[in-house]
């Protein structure tokens, strides 16, 4: 290109932003403390906000803190989790870039599971991979241009934003302005309380000229600055306009300054009048314009090309679009990186900003543009190109596809499918459009669109096209999956007699496909239809040994419920650990969930053996797999049930809340919710759950834990002063069962039930409820006898009996109903007037309930006491809600995991308990200690550990002089 005017100087790619730039340093040394931050960047374009990141980023390196900088593709907007994953690509660690391989990896070959399932997957991994770099130091973290983000990574990133609290990460985005309001919801899943703004402002007047100069060498004359003003501050627009007059040899010195002559052709008067493709000022466009003339005709043909397929220039593409050899393009483009409108960055040529980019792309006529992307998705396609590259290409070259690429389409459509759901979709449909008469094309393409819409969780969209799919024909190769997209959209809508219904249609074509006999087995469980559920399980099994050892473990898991439904514990545990067995190393298929470590639990829980069910439930939320984040809701409801049983409720609690944050799609929330409810009911709390404990819950989980719902709801009765009407309840459930349970299983609620007929006086129910009891309760110690022993105790009111109660509570770990026990006893004592034995036993019931922090239930015990003239004159410390003390046992060993340095994951692994649930559990200590972060937690406890041990020293001093 020639350059007939002043030669330039290179200006620093960040100006006059000293103050952004610091305060960014701020924010990160915030989080050296263990906060976490997030800022969004904001600007119009050419202000900066990419100078601003490459310049922090450089200085948090030249620091050692790890970096990740990317910035969004245009191009790539609709490949889920692209965005993300590039940027955490871009750490220089190659572990790390190993591990995000195999996520991009897992995501692209986990067919059946739905957008909101991956999402929290790669949430769950992200964080993970945080938690271990943020053990090392703080991490930054910056997306560039998060405008062009794919829906899913901007999802996954509000997620991580709002886990930042104490994390030393900090997370920021770059967003041109009034973007938010052009697309609010792309920053809906951000927490806006916790999300910094930072606007960069257009440079002062003097900045200009101090930017001019820097570019000149000199001080710009009047004239110049005069011209300049047009740019409004932009100093990309600044330095293309001074770029602009030298290439046409504009400027020249005048006395001791430089500046250009006053004919110039700058229109300045033109305002505030804006370029209609670009948004910029109308002056500042022509000018960008008239410098690109500069170049030859074939440099302007091939920064047109590259400007129309995107931001980034891939030399290789362009060369199969142009046809020419990758040299000669490069040739075309050297002048182009000389005279600075191309650029390497990142290991990349592209283009130095945008408005450049979008500049030429106006120049191309709207038919033209769409040639050209046609013309390159075709040629990317017939070079083996990646397909969703080719694709994106294809969709923006115009509403039909020629037959060239619907036969490339047809060959690559599943890969297609699995790795960018979205543009097969939107391509699917297209070619549809193009097949014309071709049936088997329409065919293949209604058949593969029908799965992604499944895919892509539309499962009402997918239902329709698979029907209109089987009554136009199609080939029997695609039958089967078509009568499964039918059968799993209507399940994932809960329509679970259809799903049956298309299930039998389907064996009827193919009697060998145990998807389908494992799909029925699982809508009757959803149906409660017990004698059908074995038959289909026995079915699934065969066919399964035949050919899919997943689904014949799938089939022995059903199996497993059944006895658990039969309240055959074990006969269950057997058959969940031979399905375990089978089921192996494999993934879990998120389309035909299995889990038996959670039946294994649930039949440990009825066997009395907990600590075996922790484990299992401890297995269970380890080794789900990305197949299985439905399952996690089962596993936390499992721990949080035990943590109930065995009186460790914070835990409990903390189990429920980590439960929440996972993907639900059966429903088990509200029956964390009612798990919930019964703990905070007996903590003097009936009113936080009481309307939501009113409402039945029709979902799957919460029909099958309905119980635990209608248990928590006559707990709020009694605790509002309506103990008749809760025993009803408890006695009408108990008789007809709830959501399917049925009375044998629902011996937990029998404590309250038989508390309550004692207190109420209501011999009847007390006899009727203890005979059912007694009967089925053994010899063996265990909650079953206990129970039993509590109604034989309260009815013939015999204290001793009531002791042995407690004592198999006791053994068996079951705190509140050992409680109750000692509380029965004391008031059967005190009838009989033994005063001091009476109050000594109630000293135990309240002993227990303090442990609980059952405020409720102490309240109760003495009142009923007083009632009968025996004060417990037992001085009742108040538990203290914040400091040390107020920390549980799981608490104080995760605050010593935090001060050895351990992440979350590692937390977890060692004591057996979900990341997410390490991280409730902190951010409880972190409320009662009144700390922000781990780092000032790590220090509060290393300081404490030193002020214990001087204590011991202290006290064995005085000990020894004593």
């Amino acid at each position: 290109m020639a350059d007939t005017g002043t030669t330039l100087e290179t200006v620093p790619r960040l100006f006059a932003r000293d103050r952004e730039l610091a305060e960014l340093g701020r924010l990160r040394d915030i989080t050296r403390g263990g906060c976490g931050q997030s800022v969004l960047v904001q600007g119009e374009a050419g202000i900066g906000k990419t100078a601003l990141f490459e310049a922090f980023a450089a200085q948090c390196r030249s620091a050692h803190v790890r970096v990740l900088y990317s910035a969004a593709n245009e191009l790539e907007r609709r490949v889920p989790f692209q965005a993300l994953l590039d940027c955490l690509s871009s750490s220089a660690d190659d572990a790390a870039r190993d591990q995000i391989s195999s996520l991009r990896a897992s995501l692209r070959g986990d067919a059946g599971s739905t957008p909101l399932h991956r999402e929290f997957t790669l949430a769950e991994n992200v964080r993970a991979l945080l938690d271990d770099w943020c053990a090392d130091g703080p991490v930054v973290m910056l997306l560039d241009d998060a405008q062009w983000a794919d829906d899913f990574s901007l999802a996954v990133l509000g997620r991580l934003q709002r886990a930042l609290r104490h994390l030393p990460v900090l997370l920021s985005l770059t967003l041109p302005s009034g973007r938010r309001t052009d697309r609010p919801e792309m920053l809906q899943g951000f927490e806006d309380g916790a999300l910094r703004t930072l606007h960069l402002n257009p440079l002062g007047q003097e900045d200009v000229s101090m930017l001019a100069g820097e570019l000149l060498k000199s001080r710009p004359g009047p004239v110049l600055l005069d011209r300049l003003s047009a740019a409004g501050g932009n100093p990309l627009f600044v330095i293309e306009m001074v770029r602009a007059f030298s290439t046409h040899g504009e400027i020249h010195a005048v006395g001791d300054c430089t500046d250009v002559d006053a004919a110039t052709d700058v229109d300045s008067a033109a305002g505030d009048a804006r370029n209609a493709t670009t948004g910029i000022p109308e002056v500042v466009a022509e000018v960008i314009l008239r410098s690109l003339e500069a170049f030859p005709p074939s440099a302007r043909e091939a920064l047109r090309t590259a400007a129309v397929l995107g931001p980034q220039v891939d030399l290789w593409e362009l060369s199969l679009v142009l046809g020419l050899p990758v040299t000669k393009v490069w040739e075309a483009f050297a002048e182009a990186v000389d005279g600075g409108v191309l650029e390497n960055r990142r290991d990349s040529l592209s283009f130095r900003h945008g408005v450049v980019r979008q500049l030429l792309v106006a120049g191309v006529a709207p038919s033209a543009r769409s040639a050209l992307q046609r013309q390159a998705g075709q040629a990317l396609a017939a070079a083996g190109a990646p397909p969703e590259r080719a694709a994106e290409y294809l969709l923006r070259g115009g509403d039909s596809l020629a037959p060239q690429s619907l036969a490339w389409l047809a060959a690559v459509v599943h890969a297609l499918g699995m790795r960018a759901p979205q543009v097969a979709a939107e391509l699917l449909e297209r070619a549809l459009e193009s097949v014309g008469s071709d049936a088997t094309l329409a065919s293949t393409f209604r058949a593969e669109l029908a799965a992604v819409l499944l895919r892509l969780g539309e499962p009402g969209r997918a239902m329709d096209l698979a029907r209109t799919a089987l009554a136009s024909g199609c080939l029997p190769a695609e039958e089967a999956e078509l009568r499964w997209v039918l059968a799993q959209s209507a399940y994932q809508q809960h329509h679970y007699e259809t799903a049956v219904e298309e299930a039998r249609k389907a064996l009827e074509h193919a009697p060998d496909d145990a998807r389908f006999e494992a799909l029925t087995a699982q809508c009757n469980l959803a149906l409660r239809r017990f004698d059908e559920v074995e038959s289909a399980a026995r079915r699934t099994v065969a066919a399964g040994l035949r050919g899919d050892l997943y689904l014949a473990a799938h089939g022995v898991a059903v199996q497993a419920l059944g006895s658990l439904a039969g309240l055959r514990p074990g006969e269950a545990l057997e058959l969940a650990d031979r399905a375990a067995t089978m089921l192996g190393n494999q993934r879990i298929r998120p389309e035909l969930p299995i889990a038996p470590n959670f039946i294994r639990g649930l039949a440990l829980i009825e066997l009395d053996r907990v600590d075996e069910a922790h484990q299992a439930f401890d297995r269970g939320l380890r080794h789900t797999g990305p197949g299985g984040c439905p399952l996690l809701t089962w596993y936390h409801l499992g721990k949080a049930r035990l943590g109930f049983i065995e009186g460790r409720w914070d835990d409990a609690l903390a189990e429920v809340s980590a439960g929440r944050e996972t993907v639900d799609p059966l429903g088990m929330g509200g029956a964390l919710s009612s798990q919930a409810a019964l703990i905070t009911v007996h903590r003097g709390d009936p009113g936080t759950y009481a309307e939501l404990m009113e409402h039945p819950d029709d979902s799957i989980g919460g029909s099958y834990y309905e119980f635990l719902r209608r248990w928590a709801r006559a707990l709020t009765w009694e605790a509002q002063g309506k103990p008749e009407k809760a025993l009803d309840l408890l006695f009408e459930m108990w008789q007809s069962g709830a959501g399917g349970v049925g009375q044998p299983f629902l011996y937990r609620l029998c404590a309250d039930a038989l508390r309550l007929a004692a207190d109420l006086e209501d011999t009847d129910r007390l006899r009727r409820l203890t005979a059912v009891l007694t009967a089925g309760a053994g010899t063996r110690p265990s909650n079953a006898r206990g129970t039993a022993l509590l109604g034989v105790g309260l009815l013939r009111g015999e204290a001793d009996v009531l002791r042995d109660s407690a004592d198999c509570f006791r053994t068996t770990g079951h705190v509140l109903n050992e409680a109750y026990a000692f509380e029965g006893a004391a008031q059967v004592l005190g009838r009989r007037g033994e005063a001091g034995p009476a109050r000594q036993t109630l000293h135990r019931a309240l002993e227990l309930y303090e442990r609980l922090d059952a405020r409720w239930d102490a309240i109760r015990a003495e009142e009923a006491l007083a009632a009968l003239g025996i004060r417990s004159r037992r001085r009742v410390e108040e538990e203290p809600r914040t400091g040390w003390l107020a920390l549980t046992e799981t608490e104080r060993t995760i605050v010593r995991h935090v001060a050895d340095g351990r992440s979350n994951p590692d937390i977890g692994t060692r004591m057996y308990l979900s990341p997410r649930t390490v991280q409730f559990h902190l951010s409880a200590v972190f409320a009662k200690l009144g700390v922000a972060s781990r780092v000032e937690l790590a220090v509060q406890a290393h300081r404490r550990s030193a002020d214990d041990l001087a204590q011991d020293v202290r006290v064995a001093a005085e000990l020894l002089s004593g």
